[in-house]
């Protein structure tokens, strides 16, 4: 970094945004939509609306002022003009935050701090900035004008700066000092001023860097406020290979009020896009419709079966057929020039007769299926899942058939012979569940809804919760606490430490990661229902320059409503506490003794030395859900002459005691009656 400049050469970095795809992106959606072309050098800076988004927050997909950090900044500062903008990617750093200049510069923007300069010839330097030191370019200006530095030396204090050279900076003192007092300054006010330099050189920012950022986070905002849709289907499309971005991004959507439908045949391109759906005249379903779950997505779509009249559009931000695993290239390209040829599939037969079977078969046909790509063709998923091999047999011998044809005499007969007819009827459409996970399955995230929705209200009234898409903002050695569904478990053993740790895919409303977590953790974790959201407590720790969560405890999510309302108590002292638990006062008063934890529903403890095996715990989590009844499981662990003790998710019966007794295989067994709860 310091040997170019001695030998004349100069350096230049060239700095690859993906955000610069995305408005590129942006400008073809609008110019196939709209048949426009944007000419960011025409457009007005100073467009009212587009300060009142920034000044909102609502940042998520603006250009650098996305994070956290910068939503809440941009809400306290309330830019009004592009300098404004400038600034608060100058100011948006951990040194000017944590330093106190950047309640300076708010303080001095909205009048609630008078802004005041040391020497009358700062005002034309500072006053862009309130009075306040923001960029090296200033230093420049300031040592300049002030010390009587040459422009060739206020460079050299502005490159000290940028490497925090402190020697260079403290050589320099006194020689700014004695040209301030040349020039006509006081020198005190001029050290003094000087010291306010050094102090900004922690942390000062270059000002030609932050304004080529601005005009990004102007350019991006701009397209926010004017072109929603297809401002973030470009900005999903750019995303598309990070899950939890992509959940991020479409939960930001909703935010919007704009509506994400997942992948279809008739219209979907190969990347995210923005399509004009016909809304129904009314709510009414067709036949078919009422033998469906509901649900499966209305598209819109008119199939042969369905002649219900269609009145006006809405856009909407239609999933890439790109999106879909296991659907090749060829295929989707195939689907899409077969649209725009011949327009849009009208039912499921109409599919099959245009489509090319030497490209599309069984692998890719239940993943069109499954994702909801085929919908509103005439059929329930359940129904082409069932009959898949029938159409594929369908579709390849007509395929043949054409073949044939087409090498033969009578071609002319080619539509006739090529017809293709269904001899099965509709089902009824899967359940809920089942769509969802073929969703999961196919698209490798859920769009049409969730697994936890129904636990929303209970997750949001569990403090400090942090969503997935959060932690990679999270300090090093922040305490963290994520509620999630597991969706897998991978068990290994470390090659050198030869202990089982597992590897988990866990997700919530935004997103999904990977954690890994240790035998003990691998303990508590066969002993829960995996159907149910589990709450994961741990820390957060860097490896790999990425933010990772260390996991050290694990419970279910009615646990942890239990310890909120045992705080709660606490912190109201409006509790009474009976062998390890926090009644309400009034709720004491009426309480059955079996919710205080005496009598036959108190919990049930299985004692287990240290030696037992994932397999042997998944016997007793069998048993378990075999023996259901109202007492609470808690298993106790010995080591070493400890105990620890966990909550499962599971009431049980005493007739668990002999079928657990009876497992030949499970050694040292104890079962105790607890009275704490």
């Amino acid at each position: 970094m310091k040997y170019l400049e001695p030998v004349d050469l100069v350096k230049f970095d060239f700095l690859g945004l993906k955000n610069l795809t995305q408005i590129d992106d942006t400008l073809k959606l609008i110019k196939e939509r709209y048949g426009k072309s944007i000419d960011f050098t025409q457009v007005d800076v100073d467009d009212k609306e587009v300060y009142r988004l920034i000044q909102s927050g609502d940042t998520l997909g603006v250009f650098q002022i996305e994070s956290g950090m910068f939503q809440g900044l941009s809400r306290r500062l309330k830019p009004s003009c592009f300098e404004d903008i400038v600034a608060i990617i100058a100011l948006g750093r951990p040194g000017p935050m944590e330093s106190g200049m950047v309640d300076d510069f708010v303080n001095r923007k909205h009048g609630l701090a008078p802004v005041t300069y040391m020497f009358k010839e700062l005002k034309p330097i500072l006053e862009p900035t309130y009075g306040t030191i923001v960029y090296q370019e200033q230093v420049m200006q300031i040592v300049q004008v002030i010390g009587g530095f040459s422009l060739g030396e206020a460079d050299l204090i502005r490159r000290a700066m940028g490497k925090k050279d402190e020697q260079i900076m403290a050589d320099n003192k006194e020689k700014f000092a004695q040209g301030a007092l040349k020039n006509g300054h006081d020198e005190k006010k001029a050290r003094e001023l000087w010291d306010l330099i050094v102090k900004f050189a922690g942390y000062g920012f270059n000002k030609s860097h932050s304004a080529a950022y601005a005009m990004l986070t102007f350019q991006t905002a701009y397209l926010k406020t004017y072109y929603k849709h297809e401002f973030m289907a470009a900005q999903l499309t750019v995303e598309s290979d990070k899950i939890t971005k992509v959940a991020k991004y479409i939960q930001e959507t909703r935010n919007m009020n704009l509506e994400v439908l997942p992948p279809h045949v008739n219209l979907s391109v190969e990347f995210f896009g923005v399509a004009d759906v016909a809304e129904p005249k009314d709510n009414a379903k067709s036949t078919e419709a009422q033998n469906t779950d509901s649900s499966q997505v209305d598209f819109g779509i008119e199939s042969s079966e369905d002649s219900s009249p269609k009145s006006s559009t809405t856009k909407k931000i239609v999933f890439g057929l790109g999106a879909i695993k296991g659907v090749g290239k060829d295929v989707i390209s195939d689907i899409i020039q077969t649209r725009k040829s011949g327009g849009e599939f009208k039912n499921l037969q109409d599919f099959v007769q245009r489509m090319d079977f030497s490209k599309l078969n069984k692998r890719s046909l239940e993943p069109l299926i499954k994702s909801g790509s085929l919908d509103n063709l005439g059929f329930s998923r359940a129904c082409m899942m069932k009959h898949i091999d029938t159409i594929c047999e369908i579709g390849r011998n007509k395929q043949k058939l054409e073949e044939t044809i087409d090498s033969s005499l009578f071609s002319d007969s080619k539509e006739e012979l090529s017809e293709v007819i269904f001899d099965f009827r509709d089902i009824k459409e899967f359940d809920t569940k089942t769509m969802l996970e073929y969703e999961y399955e196919s698209l490798g995230i859920y769009i049409t809804g969730h697994p936890l929705d129904e636990y929303a209200k209970e997750i949001k009234s569990i403090k400090n919760v942090v969503g997935i898409d959060k932690i990679e903002e999270l300090k090093v050695g922040s305490s963290v606490m994520l509620i999630v569904k597991v969706m897998s478990v991978a068990k290994k053993v470390g090659k050198k430490s030869g202990k089982i740790y597992g590897s988990l895919k866990v997700i919530d409303l935004m997103g999904e990661i990977e954690i890994t977590i240790f035998e003990q953790g691998l303990l508590k974790l066969d002993m829960l229902d995996l159907n149910k959201p589990v709450v994961l407590k741990g820390k957060i720790e860097e490896r790999e320059e990425e933010n990772q969560v260390r996991v050290f405890d694990i419970l279910p999510l009615e646990e942890a409503k239990k310890q909120r309302i045992r705080i709660e108590y606490k912190e109201r002292n409006d509790y009474v506490e009976a062998d390890g638990q926090y009644i309400s006062k009034e709720d004491f008063k009426v309480a059955d003794i079996k919710e205080v934890g005496f009598g036959h529903g108190c919990p049930l403890g299985l004692v287990l030395s240290r030696e037992i095996s994932p397999k042997q715990l998944e016997r007793i989590s069998a048993s378990a859900k075999s023996n259901a009844g109202e007492r609470e499981l808690h298993i106790i662990i010995k080591e070493e002459g400890r105990q620890y003790r966990f909550k499962s998710q599971f009431f049980v019966s005493d007739r668990i005691k002999e079928d657990v007794l009876a497992m030949e295989e499970i050694e040292g067994v104890e079962w105790l009656d607890l009275v704490e709860a």
